[in-house]
């Protein structure tokens, strides 16, 4: 799975929310993919993000996400992934905000450790 966009150009202050699609997979004997939506909160005055991401079936989240200013990529190693309102993993998420103003967001989030259940990517604009 992987995620792409335009470079970005001119980082901006201030928050904004970013809102766009998802899509999780599940590993398993018969590997379940899923479409739902994505919501992120970004604050590019402290340089920090949350996500969260839904599914009929499946989420994943992360209020920890680190953005780096000087390029537009983002990290997130405190998060989760897995069953809506079940069984969740840890999870890290990576992306980079794109375009003019960062006016979209992109990434994956996946199950981190020794899981490697789930994955997830996602893109979105403000």
């Amino acid at each position: 799975m992987l995620s792409a966009g335009n470079e970005v150009v001119n980082m901006p202050t201030g928050s904004f929310t970013y809102q766009g699609g998802a899509v999780i997979v599940q590993h398993s004997q018969i590997e379940n993919v899923e479409s739902g939506t994505v919501t992120m909160q970004a604050n590019f005055n402290n340089n920090t993000a949350s996500i969260a991401a839904n599914t009929p079936s499946y989420t994943f989240y992360d209020n920890n996400i680190i953005i780096n200013n000087s390029d537009g990529s983002l990290t997130g190693n405190s998060g989760s992934i897995g069953e809506l309102g079940g069984q969740v993993e840890s999870a890290n998420i990576t992306g980079n905000f794109a375009g003019t103003n960062a006016e979209a967001v992109h990434g994956i989030s996946y199950s981190s450790g020794s899981n490697e259940n789930y994955i997830g990517a996602f893109a979105a604009t403000k």
